[in-house]
């Protein structure tokens, strides 16, 4: 997972006057990778934390936020992004990464803020560059809130759903599909009616899915797989249609098999509403 660390230390090292000037400033001399933990000076990295272009390679929230404000903040003044527009938004940010670097290599934030925005034609006393909002929490590598920290009310709801789903009748994929959609919608209406704001809306549904996830993989594992461990990749949400090798299969486009299967669990998942209600 790429931090807003190695993004700072990317940034100074790719820019030759920001890491000259560093090697200078530092008061214990230590070149940004070796600050944050990534290699010594013989060269050798540390594997926990490897740096370099990687398969599967993700950023976690506040890299992306990083990331897109800078390129933002450099489309508004008519540049290209670089590394000196990188710099003065992760120093902005004030991320607890990013401060730890600095802390370990005994480098002056404001100071290299300055050197950044000079370098860009800025003086060192402008102002702190506004930040896209993060994502809410449970989305885009956000970490969800607790549910501790959830209304007990909207929990208690779901708790009753979970208990009442009748999950070792349902055997095939778009079974499970179905299910997932009837539970997004029906989180929707408890968030509406707690009024939750997105931070718990997105937490509250990131909770309860983990957890008929993990009811029903208990169930049917063929079917589904359980909820993901933290650090292990996902499999891609999109899948190809694929099938015996039939001449009609090349008769339907690959758009129009998607809205067919997207309409086959919306009709799946409403026959399961009406059933579950009749049981």
């Amino acid at each position: 997972m790429v931090t807003t660390a190695h993004l700072l230390v990317t940034a100074v090292e790719r820019a030759e006057p920001l890491v000259a000037w560093w090697e200078s400033a530092s008061s214990r001399d230590l070149l940004p990778r070796e600050a944050a933990g990534l290699s010594t000076r013989a060269g050798k990295a540390d594997d926990a934390a490897p740096l370099g272009p990687r398969l599967g390679v993700s950023f976690d929230a506040l890299a992306s936020q990083a990331v897109g404000s800078a390129s933002k903040w450099a489309a508004e003044r008519g540049e290209a992004a670089g590394a000196a527009h990188l710099v003065g938004m992760l120093l902005d940010q004030r991320s607890i990464p990013v401060a730890d670097v600095l802390g370990a290599a005994g480098v002056d934030a404001s100071m290299l803020r300055g050197r950044a925005l000079a370098w860009i034609g800025l003086q060192a006393d402008h102002p702190p560059v506004a930040l896209d909002p993060l994502p809410p929490a449970g989305t885009s590598n956000r970490p969800a809130l607790a549910v501790s920290a959830l209304p007990a009310e909207a929990w208690v709801a779901c708790a009753r759903r979970q208990e009442a789903l009748p999950l070792e009748r349902r055997h095939r994929r778009v079974d499970w599909d179905a299910i997932t959609l009837n539970e997004q919608r029906a989180v929707e209406r408890l968030a509406n009616r707690f009024a939750l704001d997105d931070d718990q809306r997105y937490s509250l549904l990131h909770h309860h899915l983990d957890e008929i996830r993990l009811r029903a993989a208990a169930v049917a594992p063929s079917v589904v797989d359980p909820p993901r461990l933290a650090g292990v990749p996902a499999r891609p949400v999109a899948r190809l249609v694929s099938g015996p090798t039939r001449r009609r299969h090349h008769l339907v486009a690959p758009g129009w098999r998607c809205w067919f299967g997207n309409r086959h669990v919306s009709w799946r998942a409403r026959w399961l509403g009406l059933a579950d209600q009749r049981g």
